[in-house]
């Protein structure tokens, strides 16, 4: 996680080229919380980055605070809340930097809900539930969700095999500089976080594998093309160049080019030019053919005691 308190991090251009989540996602985070009668006075959210899910809370709850180890990510969130947010809104949002196990500004049992989005494979989980349970209101929630692994549709399966291996296989490009345990602990879709019981009850956890996001409206389509609770659904038409300007804005490639910045060419560019030889396409096509893209993601939502 270090990479994002780089100075030479660009948080802008994380913001802009990371997925965002859906409406129905957050609608259905509230019903659950208000289904044991919960109050929406307060909601924390923890590892915030640019502020996206923060945000999107205002229509939910009073008063919204984010908090990211990150002062690179916190000037971003605060100054994309400037940018964006109507002015009534802005005395009711601030962002702090803060270690996520570490938040002793917040007295207890104060918070009516917690949320940790693409964020919580980065923390202490022990530490972090702990102090959550720490702030969290009897019966407040605990929500935490990810997305990872953005792929192709089937007939674009020879794109997904060259990703994985400038992405993952081989050990000259992106692979060996992901952070550890994170990316296993994302690759495995959190399974090994485990939520102590001591802490919370009502534990409520779902996984969507992004090969079954294909040829399906999962949010407003019938009953026989979703699944209610599936709303945590991310789904693009990308260009091939803005599938790369995703890929270089992780972490993984952020370390990779600290390492490789006098390197002649570049490990993504090397991706897109196998990837053009294997299609058959031009540098033309990677601004013009609108490519479906579906990311494997997940929720676990919880109430503490």
């Amino acid at each position: 996680m270090s990479v994002f308190s780089a100075k030479t991090f660009s948080a802008v251009k994380y913001s802009r080229f990371r997925p965002t989540y859906p409406a129905e996602f957050y609608e259905q985070l509230l019903a659950y919380h208000k289904k044991w009668q919960c109050e929406t006075a307060l909601a924390v959210d923890v590892g915030c980055g640019p502020g996206t899910a923060s945000r999107a809370l205002l229509e939910y709850f009073d008063e919204v605070v984010g908090y990211d180890l990150s002062a690179t990510m916190i000037s971003t969130a605060n100054k994309i809340a400037q940018d964006v947010l109507p002015s009534q809104d802005l005395d009711r949002i601030s962002f702090h930097v803060s270690l996520a196990h570490n938040l002793g500004q917040i007295e207890a049992k104060t918070v009516d809900m917690v949320i940790a989005a693409q964020a919580i494979h980065w923390f202490n989980q022990e530490l972090f539930f702990r102090e959550v349970h720490r702030i969290l209101k009897p019966g407040g929630t605990l929500a935490y969700w990810f997305y990872i692994d953005g792929i192709f549709a089937k007939e674009y399966e020879v794109i997904n095999q060259i990703i994985q291996k400038f992405i993952y296989e081989d050990s000259r490009y992106l692979g060996p500089h992901w952070e550890q345990p994170a990316r296993r602990l994302l690759r495995g879709y959190l399974k090994d976080v485990e939520v102590p019981t001591e802490c919370f009850t009502k534990i409520k956890r779902l996984v969507f594998h992004g090969k079954d996001g294909f040829g399906k409206n999962r949010l407003s389509g019938g009953e026989s093309d979703k699944n209610k609770e599936d709303v945590l659904y991310i789904h693009k038409y990308l260009t091939l160049n803005e599938y790369k300007l995703y890929v270089q804005v992780s972490a993984a490639y952020f370390a990779y080019k600290e390492l490789h910045s006098d390197d002649e060419e570049d490990c993504i560019d090397l991706m897109i030019d196998e990837i053009n030889l294997a299609m058959g396409w031009t540098y033309e096509d990677n601004d013009s053919i609108l490519l479906e893209v579906s990311w494997s993601t997940g929720y676990v939502f919880a109430k503490a005691f």
